[in-house]
């Protein structure tokens, strides 16, 4: 149930305030955010579509290593990754780099004592 929910244009201009005890008279309403309600989405609909176009992997660790090893028909969008790397060695090497150099910069962030996360010669 939402609580309350804001959301700022800016850091200083909000844009929206709701209260979830207004949500009293329609429960269902209240397990929904602004930003999740095609309804009351439309100032932030550039961030719904955004959020949209997010892929998110469940890497399981054994089936990158061992893709052949678990045979059967793939699930579509391969949720656990099976085709990762082969992904990430067709992307262009300089989107590929540039994409290694972010996901760098944020672990580093999280585990200071990393060195190095990516080779860039290739």
């Amino acid at each position: 149930m939402i609580a309350y929910e804001k959301a700022w244009k800016g850091e200083k201009d909000l844009i929206l305030y709701r209260r979830g005890d207004k949500d009293k008279d329609d429960v269902e309403k209240g397990t929904q955010t602004h930003l999740q309600q095609i309804e009351a989405n439309v100032k932030f609909r550039p961030i719904a579509r955004f959020l949209e176009s997010i892929e998110y992997l469940h890497l399981v660790p054994q089936l990158i290593r061992f893709p052949r090893a678990f045979t059967g028909p793939g699930l579509p969008g391969d949720p656990f990754g099976q085709g990762f790397l082969d992904a990430v060695a067709r992307t262009p090497k300089k989107a590929r780099v540039s994409r290694l150099r972010l996901i760098e910069k944020a672990l580093q962030k999280a585990v200071p004592w990393l060195q190095e996360f990516v080779q860039y010669d290739g």
